[in-house]
């Protein structure tokens, strides 16, 4: 099965090296489970065997199960990860999209919203799906709704920390 392997760092000074086809949402589930502290900080396409030769390559350096200390080659391998892009994060509590939200009330259709924009009716749909919207198409959605919603309404960075080599 193809997914990713993934590095989040816990706050315990322990990084975490695993697979998920979701390394956001098994983020998510760690913060859950343990630390608010946590961060995925890098994230390759490999599959399981893939993760369980690095497991085997850092077996020295392993804490527990796949905890391991960010020192060393951990580290290294670590570094040399991808760092993940931003992800939406829809930050009301009622879950809708903020701007699917402004539409509804707006009386607007997710085309007129887009012919109005000048972008297509799809990518208005992906958008209050949860995808990620260039800065141009954020700045028209806050043209069209008169600045009700701007990306800060929608948008949750969570920047990577940088691994000291």
């Amino acid at each position: 099965m193809n997914g990713f392997v993934y590095a989040i760092l816990g706050g315990n000074g322990l990084v975490k090296i695993g697979f998920s086809r979701d390394p956001f949402r098994r983020l998510n589930e760690l913060r859950t489970d343990c630390s608010a502290h946590a961060h995925l900080v890098g994230m390759i396409a490999a599959t399981r065997q893939q993760e369980r030769e690095v497991h085997k390559l850092l077996a020295a350096w392993r804490h527990h199960r796949e905890w391991f200390h960010d020192s060393g080659p951990v580290a290294v391998f670590v570094s040399m990860l991808p760092r993940p892009q931003p992800r939406i994060v829809v930050t009301n509590t009622d879950g809708w999209h903020p701007l699917a939200k402004w539409l509804f009330h707006a009386n607007m259709t997710q085309g007129q919203a887009a012919k109005a924009m000048g972008i297509t009716q799809g990518r208005v749909s992906q958008i209050v799906q949860g995808q990620w919207p260039s800065q141009k198409t954020a700045a028209k959605i806050a043209r069209l709704t008169n600045h009700q919603v701007m990306p800060g309404d929608y948008v949750s960075f969570e920047p990577a920390k940088e691994v000291a080599q």
